[in-house]
């Protein structure tokens, strides 16, 4: 199985790690039309972040053998406004920077740049919107795929690397059809950019997928299953 390296570094940029965490998305409660929630869900969202990034530095993340510690966060509120979004992509900076946390944004270059943050990474909707790749090589560029034609697209994007799945079944896209182990090998070996296996991974599935295929991989309860009980009103989707 032909594996994309990907432990270089390139444009003063880390070298990419194993494991890349997804933060739980706002569940559907009235967040932009209720102050005191949105301050509640940020507090309570934040604090478990913090708590992420240190168990990350422990535990997830403990560095490869070319010294990069640093663990690859994806900062993913959908539901949130662009104004409540850029504040609390402004405050988990400030944490993840405390932790050597590289944190990515979700469908954001602009905002991206303009808080210096690690990277962006867009859904497959926003990347056929693109036409190039929407910011410069000093910071991470993502996609998100489910087939090769995807996969395709985000390499004309010149993307850094992408992020492949459902691999397995997974009760947060419980309407997607997995794409199971076999293909998504085909997939991931005819890849040109590295490739994170998303979607119902396991821990003991790791070490699986990265010999068929996968650089990494990457998901939101695998990380955040041992965060503390949630009081914000986020969910796991």
């Amino acid at each position: 199985m032909r594996h994309i390296a990907a432990n270089h570094k390139a444009g003063g940029r880390p070298a990419l790690p194993r494991h890349y965490a997804i933060t739980p998305s706002p569940g559907p409660s009235p967040l932009n039309n209720n102050k005191n929630f949105y301050q509640n869900f940020q507090k309570n969202f934040l604090a478990d972040l913090k708590h992420l990034c240190a168990r990350s530095a422990r535990e997830i993340c403990p560095g490869n053998k070319n010294g990069n510690k640093d663990a690859f966060i994806l900062l993913r509120a959908p539901l949130l406004s662009a104004g409540d979004y850029y504040a609390l992509a402004h405050r988990a900076l400030t944490i993840a920077k405390q932790w050597r946390s590289q944190l990515i944004l979700h469908n954001c270059p602009a905002t991206a740049v303009s808080l210096r943050a690690a990277g962006v990474h867009v859904s497959q909707s926003y990347a056929r919107r693109l036409k190039r790749r929407p910011l410069s090589k000093r910071r991470w560029f993502a996609v998100s795929c489910h087939s090769l034609a995807e996969v395709r697209k985000a390499e004309r994007l010149d993307a850094d690397f992408c992020v492949l799945g459902p691999v397995y079944p997974t009760p947060t896209h419980p309407g997607c059809a997995p794409l199971g182990l076999r293909r998504f090998a085909g997939i991931a070996s005819a890849a040109r950019i590295p490739v994170y296996a998303l979607g119902g991974v396991r821990p003991e599935d790791a070490a699986v997928l990265r010999r068929n295929g996968a650089h990494g991989i990457a998901g939101i309860r695998y990380f955040w299953r041992e965060q503390p009980k949630s009081r914000s009103g986020y969910t796991m989707s």
